[in-house]
């Protein structure tokens, strides 16, 4: 069968569309996982950082530092600074149960002392658990700035 070039263009188009609404509701899904996330790790409450981190969670730091859950929330968690903070380019892809965002987040936190730069990229992994997006995996890349 041969397909003209409007069929094949409107298949094309469809595609993309579909492909852009899959982008958009991820991204969506990723803006309120985030903020989730955030809220948690900025409120320093340990059980509320605890309720969303998966058993198989790990951290890793732009300084090198790693946490697996257990660790992260005995001696990992960053004290955030009054700072609001601000999300940017989040870029999500969703498959199958999994969340992976990549964004830029601009705080002002310190991590075993030490202030962090103030903006650095991140990327977060999520796993949907019984409809709650659980952390599994997280890098930070800002680094101490002193």
């Amino acid at each position: 069968m041969i397909m003209s070039s409007r069929s094949f263009a409107a298949i094309a188009l469809a595609v993309g569309l579909t492909s852009i609404a899959d982008t958009a509701l991820a991204n969506r899904t990723a803006n309120t996982a985030l903020q989730m996330w955030i809220d948690a790790v900025a409120s320093g409450d340990v059980s509320k950082v605890g309720d969303i981190l998966a058993p198989e969670f790990q951290i890793v730091r732009g300084s090198g530092l790693r946490y697996d859950a257990t660790n992260y929330l005995e001696v990992g968690l960053p004290t955030v600074n009054s700072f609001a903070p601000k999300m940017t380019d989040v870029k999500a892809t969703e498959t199958k149960g999994l969340l992976i965002v990549s964004y830029w987040l601009e705080i002002e936190v310190q991590a075993r002392g030490r202030k962090l730069t103030r903006r650095a990229p991140r990327l977060t992994v999520f796993r949907e658990v019984n409809g709650k997006w659980l952390v599994s995996a997280h890098s930070n890349f800002a680094v101490p700035a002193d």
